[in-house]
């Protein structure tokens, strides 16, 4: 489906361009074994050779600060799956159907009109994540013999929903693999019932929402490699020589995240015109999961002049992006929405904010109900 692949670019272009701290030289560093026969005072360009050479290798690699990337990476899971399982928007009276798109990103010290601009950069994100789920409820009022609870709780009042999806995304970048997957299930409350004017005005009422939502993703980037450096060296005979290093190999990284949250939501909506729904507000999600990078590179050091006469020179090659984090245990934050009513088809959009931070997240789908 073509919205997956518009999702897997996203992820293609800000998992593997996140930088939180630009002082940081990079993932891939070469250290020196053996400099063979190079005279002492050429140490110095040897040094300098492999120095070019680890650059180019990491101006091809993320540059990330592995303290803070996965624990920013957990947190954009967890508001990437906020939406996606539940509905504020429609007051379904018999059921509900649907499926929706969740992404979501640490966006660093971007604000939201930055964000939503052309003038970003991707490489200032410290984390990103995406869902996808499928989704259905239904609004228990639809059965006649529900009871009422300890003579508070109106089960005709709630509305129960279910969601799952679990999908490998598509391969439209060579050497990037991924999977998404995502459960869980919801129970919606009307506290107050709302009011409506026929066609021009209705008011939904106010909804307390709460469940549970579980998402994991895998992502892999895999980079096959053929850089080489050149320098000019001098031999032990005092000949300038033209000294090539040559690194030929694979570089992986992998992002493993798994995301529990419990939601409390209050919510509300209006629609107009029966056309446009507007839909918004709070929430508190408890969170627990972990994530985890790990990266490793694979492949020789080859280092040679055409003559052979600078020889037995060793170098040792290591790639670490390797850390673990967690979700933060709680934050609250605010979402609003915009649903577009075509008869029984409903297209929405829902922006989700934590409060005191820069963590956003955009929900898209479409629903059916009646």
């Amino acid at each position: 489906m073509k919205i997956f692949s518009h999702i897997f670019l996203f992820l293609s272009t800000f998992f593997f361009l996140i930088n939180a701290n630009d002082a940081w030289a990079g993932p891939f560093r070469i250290t020196v074994t053996n400099y063979g026969n190079v005279p002492t005072a050429s140490h110095a360009d040897i040094n300098t050779l492999f120095s070019n050479l680890e650059t180019e290798v990491n101006s091809k690699l993320p540059t990330a600060d592995t303290t803070s990337y996965p624990p920013a990476m957990a947190n954009s899971q967890a508001i990437a799956l906020k939406g996606l399982g539940t509905d504020y928007a429609t007051n379904p009276s018999i059921f509900i159907v649907g499926f929706g798109v969740g992404i979501a990103a640490d966006t660093g010290g971007y604000n939201f009109s930055e964000v939503t601009s052309s003038k970003i950069e991707a490489k200032n994100f410290k984390g990103i994540g995406a869902q996808t789920s499928l989704m259905g409820g239904i609004n228990l009022k639809y059965f006649d013999s529900m009871p009422t609870l300890f003579d508070v709780i109106d089960l005709k009042k709630m509305t129960a929903f279910i969601n799952f999806m679990k999908v490998k995304l598509p391969s439209v970048k060579k050497g990037i693999t991924g999977d998404l997957s995502s459960y869980g299930f919801h129970i919606q409350y009307k506290i107050y019932n709302g009011y409506s004017a026929p066609l021009f005005f209705k008011w939904g009422g106010i909804d307390i929402t709460t469940g549970f939502d579980h998402g994991s993703s895998n992502l892999k980037l895999s980079q096959d490699y053929a850089i080489s450096k050149t320098r000019d060296v001098t031999d032990p005979t005092g000949v300038t020589r033209s000294l090539d290093a040559n690194f030929t190999g694979n570089a992986s990284i992998e992002s493993n995240v798994s995301i529990n949250t419990i939601p409390l939501e209050l919510s509300t909506n209006v629609q107009l015109l029966y056309v446009l729904t507007l839909f918004g507000g709070i929430g508190v999600d408890f969170n627990s999961g972990s994530s985890k990078i790990t990266a490793v590179s694979t492949g020789p050091i080859a280092v040679n002049d055409t003559t052979n006469t600078l020889t037995g020179i060793t170098a040792n090659a290591a790639l670490n992006l390797g850390d673990d984090g967690k979700p933060k245990s709680m934050f609250s934050r605010y979402f609003l929405g915009t649903q577009v009513n075509i008869w029984a088809v409903k297209m929405y959009a829902q922006l989700n904010h934590a409060f005191g931070g820069n963590l956003w997240g955009l929900n898209l789908g479409v629903r059916v109900a009646f």
